[in-house]
């Protein structure tokens, strides 16, 4: 009996060693790109504070490289709490991200003010990710929810 578990101990042991060598090659049938935040998350809460925070959310390209530079529009919606230049206002100068080829994400910046959070309202920043210079690249992940398509900041 010791002698047939040290063998299957032995062979677990080997098919470990030639599963750990594998090189796996990951495929997407469909390029996208994608918003998230730093914790490359869909969604994120920022508490109002004494001081201007700003706030960095990323459009990720997922594709091999494309040899030219993809320009990514977005549309940003503000709850009815929140108003442009007193709330918050875009640090990034337009509402599109130009990706180059070899770049695999792109900040949109976002100065949150110090001014508090009226709880009876939408204090929700909606950043939509609208249309790409390549129609072949998706917005959001494959299918048919388009996850990371959108990205919604509330502050509180």
């Amino acid at each position: 009996m010791k002698t047939i578990n040290r063998i299957t101990m032995a062979l677990a042991a080997l098919l470990s060693l030639v599963s750990c060598n594998d090189k796996l090659e990951i495929r997407f049938e469909d390029y996208f790109v994608c918003i998230k935040d730093e914790a490359d998350a869909e969604t994120s809460n920022f508490k109002a504070s004494s001081e201007e925070d700003v706030t960095t959310l990323y459009v990720s390209l997922i594709a091999p490289p494309l040899g030219e530079t993809l320009t990514v529009d977005y549309e940003i919606t503000a709850g009815n709490g929140l108003v442009e230049g007193v709330d918050y206002k875009l640090l990034s100068s337009k509402k599109s991200v130009s990706i180059a080829n070899g770049v695999t994400r792109m900040p949109i910046r976002i100065a949150f003010m110090p001014t508090p959070a009226d709880k009876s309202k939408d204090n929700t920043l909606k950043i939509e990710l609208k249309s790409c210079s390549m129609p072949s690249i998706k917005i959001g992940y494959p299918g048919p929810s388009k996850r990371f398509s959108t990205h919604v900041i509330t502050k509180y």
